[in-house]
């Protein structure tokens, strides 16, 4: 048990990962057109761990980046524990505030990035026509379905926030010039 909850977060962590994973090895994503993309949207459901963390490492990484929740508030702060795993990778997210997805400005380059098939879902009807993946499907193993952190403990954080930096280390020579700072 202590093995499901270090590295899904948990029991129910581990199956909506199956199910995802099951789901995306036979619904294939659509491809992404890599030469339309100049920013990266990242979406979860608060905006205040996972999608959070995931814009500031992609900035710091020297990409055009912002976050989103898809039932955020505007201006809450990131999570405790996130600012503070964060600051151990060397990401401050103090500053940070939420942003609703209808109060960010979409623009015609953005990859909306999700942690959740259900988020993709939700967002093909919020954003018709835009390009939108699975973050977690590009680390390695594949991980469709990348559990909240939220009141989780430091191990699962850990791996969570491990899965979106190998995600972005694997997404980011796919990207051309316009998608960088």
């Amino acid at each position: 048990m202590q093995a499901l909850a270090r590295r899904f977060g948990g029991r129910r962590g581990f199956v909506r990962h199956g199910l995802a994973r099951l789901s995306h090895l036979i619904h294939r994503p659509p491809a992404i057109d890599w030469a339309r993309v100049d920013r990266l949207v990242f979406v979860c459901k608060g905006n205040i761990c996972r999608s959070a963390y995931a814009g500031a490492r992609a900035r710091a990484m020297g990409l055009r980046a912002v976050s989103a929740g898809l039932d955020a508030p505007d201006g809450d702060p990131a999570n405790t524990d996130a600012i503070r795993f964060a600051a151990g990778r060397g990401l401050d997210l103090a500053g940070h505030r939420t942003t609703g997805i209808t109060a960010q400005t979409q623009f015609p380059g953005d990859l909306l990035l999700c942690m959740e098939p259900a988020q993709a879902v939700r967002l093909r009807v919020v954003r018709p026509g835009a390009q939108i993946a699975l973050l977690g499907s590009f680390a390695r193993p594949p991980r469709p379905y990348l559990h909240d952190p939220y009141g989780l403990g430091a191990d699962y954080w850990q791996t969570c926030l491990d899965v979106i930096d190998d995600a972005l280390g694997r997404i980011e020579p796919l990207l051309t010039p316009a998608a960088r700072i």
